[in-house]
């Protein structure tokens, strides 16, 4: 999730630099706030992941001390 939303904020922020259209720029502005959500997503995703395999190597730690 997280490279799609930093595509869409990317396109969508390049694409406000010279619009003049305000219904346009509107728009832009919220698919760039939908990429920001699209990659805060994905880096939860990988905060979980990282916590599961820390408790995991935690365990498999505690398990070879005597």
């Amino acid at each position: 999730m997280g490279p799609i939303g930093q595509i869409l904020e990317a396109v969508s922020v390049t694409r406000q630099l010279g619009e003049s259209d305000l219904v346009k720029l509107l728009q832009e502005q919220k698919l760039a706030i939908t990429g920001d959500f699209l990659v805060s997503i994905g880096a939860a995703y990988e905060v979980i992941g990282g916590i599961h395999v820390l408790e995991e190597e935690s365990v498999k730690i505690a398990r070879i001390v005597p």
